[in-house]
């Protein structure tokens, strides 16, 4: 099973530091937009690299311009990432953790709503199970990372959290079985997005907002000729 080989894969991340300046000055307060500060990106070039050859026959890492777009959305939305939020995050190197900030917890939701009013089926806290009547289902996170880190840190920090979420409460195995004994083969496409925010209240602090949602694809094993 590669479960535990993903998990370990992911969690293999080494963290780079950089300081980066270039934020309005002001005190913080959680009045004002978020703006974005301007980054170019490599997030899926830099979740493809934490991952070995045989993961990756598993795990396609894709772009997503919708996701792009949403991630825009929320990690500009000042009432879902706060400017407190931010500053905790840039100060405290902050890292992806599960539930320990309310800040991830309002964005991971405002993702997921994203997700459910497209129509796609969430996975409660496994993918262990068939859902009825698809064949795919997806969960996603997204978290404040600290500004401090480059974008390739930031990402490896996302893609960890992820194989640790896999090793404590999912799975992300190549096979299926329906509760009528049905096996499904199983693929996972991981889509991956960043965006770099700061707050109008804020002097040279900023926060990295990383989404990933992953979705495993399922198709119902057939016999062929041996």
């Amino acid at each position: 099973m590669k479960l535990k080989k993903i998990a370990s894969l992911m969690l293999a991340g080494i963290m780079a530091v950089s300081m980066l300046a270039g934020c309005k000055s002001g005190t913080t307060t959680d009045d004002e937009k978020n703006p974005v500060v301007p980054v170019a990106t490599n997030a899926v070039k830099y979740a493809e690299d934490v991952l070995d050859a045989d993961v990756k026959d598993l795990v396609d890492v894709v772009a997503s311009t919708e996701l792009d777009g949403w991630v825009h959305d929320i990690a500009t939305d000042s009432s879902k990432l706060t400017a407190n939020g931010i500053s905790y995050a840039h100060k405290n190197n902050f890292q992806m953790s599960y539930n320990t900030n309310s800040n991830d917890d309002k964005m991971t939701n405002a993702l997921l709503k994203k997700l459910q009013e497209k129509g796609v089926v969430v996975s409660g806290t496994t993918f262990n199970s068939v859902p009825n009547g698809t064949f795919s289902q997806s969960y996603g996170w997204m978290s404040a990372v600290s500004g401090q880190l480059d974008e390739k840190a930031a990402v490896e920090a996302a893609v960890s959290y992820v194989g640790s979420w896999i090793a404590q409460y999912g799975n992300a195995s190549d096979k299926v079985t329906a509760t009528d004994g049905t096996i499904y083969n199983c693929d996972y496409t991981l889509e991956v997005s960043t965006l770099k925010v700061s707050n109008d209240s804020l002097t040279n602090e900023s926060a990295w907002t990383v989404a990933i949602v992953l979705t495993q694809n399922l198709t119902k094993a057939a016999n062929v000729e041996a």
